[in-house]
C-alpha cells in the first residue's frame, strides 16, 4: 500500500528545506536516482571514487531537500517509507554532511571484521535505536549533523528524531556539560503534540 500523501509532513520539509536533506536508497528502488537524473534534481552518492562507480545502482544518495521541494506532492506518496525513509538535518553544508554520513557506512564487528552498515533504511535504523549506545549514536551525529529522522515502525506516517540535547555549561562555565540525546516522535497523519524523551 502506498504511503499517504502527509501534507503536514510535506509543510514541515519545506519550512526548514535549506538544512534538511533527503538520505535515498537506491538498493531498495533501482529507478529512483535515474529519475532524479533526468529531472535534474541535485543527488551525491555517500560513497566516492570506484565505489561510487560499482555501487551506483544500490548506493545510498544524499539529496538537498530544496532541490526535492517542488517535486514533494509527487515524491512523499511514491518514495516515503520506502526507499526514502529518512531525513537528514545538518547546517555545514552538502559536502561536509555527506562526509560524516559516509563515515558510518563502514563499522567495525566485535570480531575485528568491516562489515556495510545500511543505517539509513529504516528498518535497520529502527533495530539500531533499541541496541545502540548513546556513544555510537553521538558518534554517527558528530559536530556536523543536527539529527537524523526516520520512518518508526514501518508506519509511514509516523517518524522519529534524534537529535542532540540544548548544551549546557559544565564545571566553571568552562567545559560544555554532556547532556542526552533528544529523540522526539511525530505522527504526521494526526493532529497530536510530538512527544518527546531521552535516548537511554
Amino acid at each position: 500500500m502506498a504511503p499517504p500523501s502527509l501534507p503536514r509532513f510535506i509543510a514541515h520539509l519545506r519550512s526548514d528545506a535549506a538544512n534538511l536533506y533527503a538520505l535515498i536508497d537506491s538498493a531498495r528502488d533501482h529507478s529512483l536516482v535515474p529519475q532524479m537524473r533526468q529531472a535534474n534534481i541535485e543527488h551525491h552518492c555517500l560513497f566516492s571514487g570506484v565505489k561510487a562507480l560499482t555501487l551506483a545502482r544500490v548506493a545510498p544518495y544524499l539529496v538537498p531537500m530544496a532541490a526535492l521541494a517542488p517535486h514533494l506532492e509527487r515524491l512523499v506518496p511514491y518514495a516515503w517509507g520506502g526507499a526514502w525513509s529518512m531525513v537528514v538535518r545538518g547546517t555545514a553544508g552538502v559536502e561536509a554532511t555527506r562526509i560524516q554520513l559516509k563515515k558510518s557506512c563502514l563499522v567495525r564487528l566485535p570480531d575485528g571484521q568491516s562489515a556495510y552498515f545500511r543505517f539509513y533504511d529504516a528498518r535497520v535504523f529502527d533495530r539500531f535505536m533499541r541496541i545502540g549506545t548513546e556513544g555510537q549514536l553521538r558518534w554517527m551525529l558528530g559536530d556536523r549533523l543536527d539529527g537524523l529522522t526516520w520512518v518508526s515502525g514501518g508506519d509511514a506516517a509516523r517518524t522519529r528524531t534524534v537529535r542532540h540535547g540544548p548544551t549546557r555549561k559544565g564545571l566553571w562555565g568552562l567545559v560544555p556539560a554532556m547532556v542526552p540525546l533528544r529523540v522526539t516522535e511525530h505522527h504526521w497523519a494526526e493532529t497530536a503534540s510530538p512527544q518527546e524523551g531521552v535516548h537511554p
